[in-house]
């Protein structure tokens, strides 16, 4: 009996060996790196980051000119909130971790999508004027290294400058 049982835990453990020979580990992690910042506001004042692996309080504090007018506008936000307004400028830079990770896929709010890559990191993009608050600039990006996939996600939500 212990033989018949010893064989069949040996075939077992050689079709599990087999089997796993062409599996991959995949790591999905929240951490890709990029920032966006508000460039119409705040001279590059106001920043975000998509790495979602550490996420902070930010106090702020920015000149804005609405309508001829210049006021002094204060508040907090986390770091993976950006304050914009509609029309605003907001440059979205894309920064690799390793050689392997070589470019990342952008989703916007207003539903377009941008490659960023190892060699043109940064692009610019205008808040669409139906803005509403919490809308998400998402990326992602894909790589492997010795057989280990890694799939790096990060999230910037766009919250309302008052």
């Amino acid at each position: 009996m212990k033989t018949k049982i010893t064989i069949l835990a040996t075939a077992l453990l050689i079709m599990l060996g087999l089997t796993n020979c062409h599996d991959h580990i995949t790591f999905d992690t929240n951490d890709l790196k990029f920032k966006a910042t508000n460039l119409t506001v705040g001279d590059g004042k106001l920043t975000a980051s998509g790495d979602l692996s550490i996420v902070t309080t930010i106090n702020w504090n920015v000149t804005v000119t609405a309508n001829g007018e210049t006021t002094t506008v204060s508040g907090t936000s986390k770091s993976d909130e950006l304050p914009v307004r509609a029309g605003d400028e907001v440059e979205i830079r894309y920064t690799p971790s390793c050689p392997e990770e070589t470019e990342a896929l952008f989703t916007l709010p207003d539903g377009t999508t941008h490659k960023a890559t190892a060699s043109s990191q940064s692009f610019k993009w205008t808040v669409p004027a139906d803005f509403t608050p919490g809308m998400k600039i998402e990326g992602e990006s894909h790589y492997e290294i010795d057989d280990v996939r890694y799939k790096k996600r990060g999230a910037i939500s766009l919250i309302e400058l008052k």
